[in-house]
């Protein structure tokens, strides 16, 4: 039967039926492609999906790690010019002690002190009444 066609047909029958698979053919693997080309294409979207689910993730982090490094910089700061401070304060008061440690030295002299003013005292009023007897 197909053998009894294709003798009564002519060349240029037989040429559009050979375009015509040849047509639906290209047709197939284009569309083929086409399907190859968007499964790839959603594959790639998926992947850039994951990498920015990522990248927002890795910025969370990032933005919340900056933000214990700034408050911690802020506290170590903080902690430095109060030790700055303190030192100041402790400086202040090394020197009201030794000023108190100088007096009290000089506090602890004094019996010696007024001892030897008494002794001056009396020796030059010995002197006096001895000069005014002599």
């Amino acid at each position: 039967m197909f053998y009894d066609l294709l003798a009564q047909a002519t060349g240029m029958q037989i040429l559009m039926v050979v375009v015509g698979i040849m047509a639906t053919l290209v047709s197939a693997l284009a569309i083929f492609n086409l399907k190859s080309i968007m499964t790839l294409i959603a594959n790639q979207a998926k992947r850039i999906d994951d990498i920015d689910s990522r990248q927002e993730k890795f910025e969370k982090v990032f933005v919340s790690r900056k933000e214990n490094c700034q408050r911690e910089f802020v506290s170590a700061e903080q902690w430095v010019r109060e030790e700055s401070r303190t030192n100041t304060k402790l400086d202040k008061i090394a020197d009201a002690l030794a000023e108190l440690s100088g007096s009290v030295k000089i506090i602890d002299k004094i019996p010696q002190i007024v001892g030897r003013v008494t002794q001056e005292i009396v020796n030059g009023l010995n002197k006096r009444s001895g000069d005014s007897n002599g």
